[in-house]
């Protein structure tokens, strides 16, 4: 949990309302919004809202893990060192124009 921000949590709990909602109203969004036609012909009838019951399972899942700090969908956790300072990135470039695998 060392990549916790609060951007982040609040982008997981908006992911969680949005899969319980869709989870909740598949049958609505299946049969008014957006109608899963090709799971319905492949798999038999009722599959589509099956299908977006399992999209919304799935987004709250995600959102749990975005929420925590185990995945970072803002970029604002950054990276920080042992001591608390902010750790910039940086990647070299050969300019000399030979090719290197390694540095």
């Amino acid at each position: 949990m060392n990549n916790f921000s609060w951007p982040n949590f609040f982008v997981g709990i908006l992911g969680i309302a949005l899969g319980l909602w869709i989870t909740k109203d598949a049958y609505h969004i299946n049969h008014h919004i957006l109608f899963m036609g090709w799971a319905e012909r492949k798999y038999g009838p009722g599959t589509g809202t099956v299908l977006y019951r399992f999209f919304g399972i799935g987004l709250v899942c995600f959102s749990i893990l975005v929420m925590i700090g185990t995945v970072d969908v803002t970029g604002s956790s950054g990276f920080t060192a042992k001591n608390g300072t902010q750790i910039q990135q940086t990647q070299n470039y050969n300019s000399g124009g030979d090719s290197k695998i390694a540095p």
